[in-house]
């Protein structure tokens, strides 16, 4: 379920300040700009005009001549980009409790704010597989999707972000050997308090006893083959299960 809350609107058809084009600009992908365009009803002859290397920008610039930049973070939770989707909303002062304002529960997570969905990352770089996961999922948490280690860089560049939990796929890149997912594991180990669960297709004897210790999760899943050996409630009860 897409976040409904109205944006504010200034200047006409531009509802957030100047720095937030800047920041957004720094943060999205140029390979989402064909999805993001798709769902303004851009035609594949107005994003041939886009000059290249400033493809975003431009997009921005469009989507503003029309009035039509409020719409933005709806689209972006659409794509599965709910922390651009955030920091515009923030941008404008139409945001819930900040993350460093909520109040912290024992063992230092954060204790849920009433009536808030939990907040949720999924790190995987399957791109069905991972609008899968958002889709199921989306209707009782607030997710974020990040679909490779470079969206994780720009995801964290402000700092650690307060996600209730993580589902954290162990490698990033079609090689399937790269391990880059234990990168992120590392980082929400050291830097925050969030709980993981760490997805992988091989679990060689002794992993998931060597994972638990070595990064701190609550649990490894072992995906099966294609989506539907994602269980997700399986993953879920691992995360927020009282005793877990």
């Amino acid at each position: 379920m897409l976040d409904q809350r109205a944006v504010p609107r200034r200047r006409g058809g531009n509802p957030f300040p100047g720095w937030a084009k800047v920041d957004f600009c720094r943060r999205m992908q140029r390979e989402n700009v064909r999805e993001l365009a798709d769902l303004y009803g851009i035609s594949p002859v107005e994003r041939e005009r886009f000059p290249p290397g400033d493809q975003v920008a431009a997009l921005w610039e469009l989507v503003e001549s029309r009035d039509r930049l409020g719409e933005l973070p709806d689209h972006l939770d659409a794509l599965g980009h709910t922390h651009l989707a955030e920091a515009l909303r923030r941008s404008t002062g139409d945001t819930p409790t900040p993350p460093n304002a909520r109040p912290r529960a024992v063992g230092g997570r954060p204790a849920p704010i009433p009536g808030a969905r939990r907040r949720l990352l999924i790190v995987e770089d399957n791109d069905v597989l991972g609008r899968t996961l958002m889709i199921r999922l989306r209707p009782e948490f607030d997710c974020t999707l990040v679909r490779s280690l470079e969206e994780w860089d720009r995801l964290t560049a402000d700092g650690p972000l307060d996600f209730d939990g993580a589902l954290v796929d162990r490698h990033l890149e079609q090689n399937m050997n790269d391990g880059l997912g234990l990168h992120v594991l590392e980082y929400l180990r050291d830097h925050t308090d969030t709980r993981s669960v760490l997805m992988t297709a091989d679990t060689p004897a002794g992993f998931e006893s060597e994972s638990v210790e070595r990064y701190g999760v609550v649990g490894v899943y072992r995906k099966g083959e294609g989506n539907a050996g994602i269980n997700v409630r399986i993953m879920i009860d691992r995360l927020f299960s009282p005793g877990g």
